[in-house]
């Protein structure tokens, strides 16, 4: 009997380390199909996230609803999402509020906010008034403006910064309320911190030419399809911030994005060249040679950017404007604050040789710039003209004589063409014949160090 019961336990423990075993199996298979070369792909279905009080404004809806408009039959739209890679998406972003640097977006900041707000199921927002290359391009893929922030955006809401870190170039509106901001999406510099936040903030900040190849990338990384109008707006928006891939803030990252998002436009090859391309950093040029589609349109662009002849010198010297704010520590520990103030104008000929006109140097050192400097209570302000396609420019500087030895330590073998006398007799502008083209790479890091080194009075 005690035989039989012995038996019997063994029996009874034999079949749960089995029922064990054979769970612990069929989970392992689980695993190593789910991340297996062929993926399992959960489909998701993701809200179309539409704001309430934007839907009376007639261009602050989501993008996807212009996007998907006749390519779903459904209120919702699915997308197969790779499971390996669902839970690295950055959800706190989901139904935000995406918009570019203030007061002057640029077409970067226009296409990075309308890319990501595509791609996290958001909104986009203007921060300022649209210019003419955004809308040159929003119109050739009939993608709707984005709305002005202050109609889209209401306290409470996810916000994400991109194409901008700096603290004065983040809205007014955002300002008193740090923890509505949930991510920040850039290519320049890390400045100040914006806001201090209570809650952790998603941070992507890549050393690139565009903000919009780090937003092509998200797609790619989470295996997103960009629709053909979203490639091409941020392809715009690469071509605008490298000027079309010339500039010296390009990268080899730039270049094998554009092409890729070239292929989406054109339809040759679409999401699956990007997602190849993007990751090995390498195109078969006989087969993926988009240099004269990227050429032309990058010409388009420039033109549209260029006329600018219905403008006044004080609208065309604010269109493209940013503030920084720079310190210098003296040997005994005293700090003194700089408020400087940079303004680039892009042009092509004949556009360029007109701003050359001595009447309108003159008109912009002795006029425009002091009036901006003063409204925006500025130390410093600078101004410079760009030749895109020939990559030279000329910057002018509203400045005393003691502020003209900071610019030519900052610019050495810079060619001072002209300078300017105010009512007074004393120097109140001045005219440099310039070498570089980028505010971001060849202008302010100089112009920092200088007064870093040796600060006007």
């Amino acid at each position: 009997m005690n035989l039989f019961l012995h038996d019997l336990s063994l029996s009874r423990r034999s079949k749960a380390i089995n029922a064990v075993v054979g769970g612990v199996a069929i989970w392992v298979c689980v695993l190593i199909y789910a991340f297996s070369a062929s993926p399992l792909e959960l489909e998701l279905e993701l809200d179309l996230k539409l704001d309430k009080h934007s839907q009376s404004q007639s261009h602050s809806y989501s993008y996807l609803a212009k996007v998907d408009a006749g390519n779903e039959s459904t209120s919702k739209r699915k997308h197969q999402w790779n499971l390996r890679k669902v839970n690295l998406m950055p959800h706190q972003l989901y139904g935000a509020v995406f918009s570019g640097h203030y007061p002057t977006p640029d077409l970067d900041s226009v296409a990075s906010a309308v890319g990501g707000a595509y791609l996290f199921q958001g909104l986009a927002a203007i921060p300022g008034a649209i210019n003419a290359e955004s809308k040159f391009v929003l119109d050739r893929y009939d993608l709707p403006y984005p709305g002005q922030l202050d109609s889209v955006y209401k306290h409470g809401s996810a916000y994400v910064l991109v194409d901008h870190n700096d603290r004065f170039q983040v809205p007014p509106l955002l300002r008193g309320n740090p923890d509505d901001i949930r991510g920040i999406i850039d290519h320049h510099t890390l400045a100040q911190i914006p806001a201090k936040a209570s809650k952790p903030t998603y941070v992507q900040i890549r050393p690139w030419g565009s903000c919009s190849t780090i937003i092509a990338t998200l797609y790619s990384d989470f295996d997103i399809p960009i629709p053909p109008s979203i490639a091409g707006l941020l392809l715009g928006g690469i071509i605008s911030d490298t000027l079309g891939l010339k500039g010296p803030t390009t990268t080899g990252v730039d270049r094998s994005v554009a092409i890729s998002l070239a292929a989406i436009v054109t339809g040759s090859g679409a999401n699956e060249h990007f997602k190849q391309s993007h990751h090995e950093n390498k195109h078969d040029h006989k087969k993926w040679d988009f240099d004269n589609f990227i050429h032309s349109l990058a010409l388009e662009q420039f033109q549209a950017k260029a006329n600018q002849t219905s403008k006044s010198l004080y609208a065309i010297a604010t269109s493209d404007f940013k503030v920084y704010e720079i310190s210098h520590i003296d040997d005994k520990g005293n700090r003194k604050m700089f408020k400087v103030g940079w303004g680039t104008v892009e042009t092509v000929e004949p556009f360029y040789s007109q701003y050359l006109r001595k009447a309108t140097i003159s008109e912009l050192d002795l006029a425009v710039l002091p009036r901006i400097m003063k409204e925006q209570k500025l130390d410093l302000i600078y101004l410079s003209i760009v030749d895109i396609l020939e990559q030279t420019s000329v910057f002018l500087a509203c400045c005393t004589e003691e502020d003209v030895q900071v610019l030519e330590e900052a610019f050495p073998g810079q060619k001072i063409l002209r300078t300017f006398k105010g009512p007074d007799g004393d120097t109140d502008g001045v005219e440099l014949q310039g070498k570089g083209v980028s505010r971001k790479k060849e202008f302010i890091p100089p112009l920092k160090n200088s007064l870093l080194r040796s600060p006007p009075p």
